[in-house]
């Protein structure tokens, strides 16, 4: 299940630079897919999982995060 937690950890990543936008992508697509399954801590946890997994990884810019 993905929680807040796991949430902030990945955007706190991208937004500091350790991690790009393809890999919070790809994070975004595996969390979409483990929400689907097993659900998620809460509904604000969902929502951003969902907006991140949907847009083109070639559109994700850090300023998304703020």
């Amino acid at each position: 299940m993905i929680d807040r937690p796991q949430l902030v950890t990945q955007l706190t990543a991208w937004r500091s630079g350790d991690i790009d936008e393809p890999e919070i992508w790809q994070w975004a697509q595996q969390a979409k897919a483990e929400i689907q399954g097993e659900g998620a801590s809460d509904e604000l946890v969902h929502d951003i999982v969902d907006s991140l997994s949907g847009l083109p990884y070639d559109l994700i810019v850090v300023d998304d995060v703020e």
